[in-house]
């Protein structure tokens, strides 16, 4: 992805749902057409989409000894607060977060030792399921940002990267 935080190794998006088929080009893997778990008027879960291989999908990247956090849109994370059952800590690394309803995002923690890697502020010992989780039904949606051109991105590289490239 064009994120600037995936250039550093420690972020990914995973698609809810797998594309089959022949390789993708650069372009198609950068804006893949997915299908959404929310209803398109941002109301709800799409229960014809939802399932419980996605939760099932959640839980098992949560439960990764080395993944720190994960973001899921807010509907996502309340359907999944309302289901779940037995060991809910796991439910604290899910992080609601704008968007992330066709895929959702994961932050590994820092590698021990790597002192340019900066870790993120550390979250509640609870599930996340309280007030933090309904403050995101509180809030107003973002604004879009008005139609114009696309700017070509350039993530800044890391200085031990560019130090790399500056030794040539």
């Amino acid at each position: 992805s064009g994120h600037a935080s995936h250039q550093v190794g420690l972020d990914a998006d995973i698609w809810f749902e797998r594309q089959p088929g022949a390789r993708r080009a650069p372009a198609e893997r950068e804006n893949p057409r997915l299908r959404s778990l929310v209803l398109p008027n941002d109301s709800g879960i799409d229960d014809s989409v939802f399932s419980q291989q996605h939760v099932l999908l959640l839980r098992t990247a949560a439960e990764m000894p080395n993944l720190d956090r994960m973001f899921v849109n807010k509907w996502i994370k309340q359907r999944i607060c309302n289901t779940a059952t037995g060991n809910r800590s796991w439910l604290r690394k899910l992080v609601p977060w704008y968007g992330h309803d066709e895929h959702f995002h994961v932050r590994l923690y820092c590698p021990p030792g790597n002192p340019q890697c900066q870790p993120q502020a550390a979250y509640s010992d609870d599930d996340g399921c309280g007030e933090a989780l309904e403050s995101w039904f509180r809030k107003a949606p973002p604004t879009p940002p008005p139609p114009g051109p696309p700017k070509p991105y350039r993530p800044k590289l890391p200085a031990a990267c560019q130090a790399v490239l500056n030794a040539r």
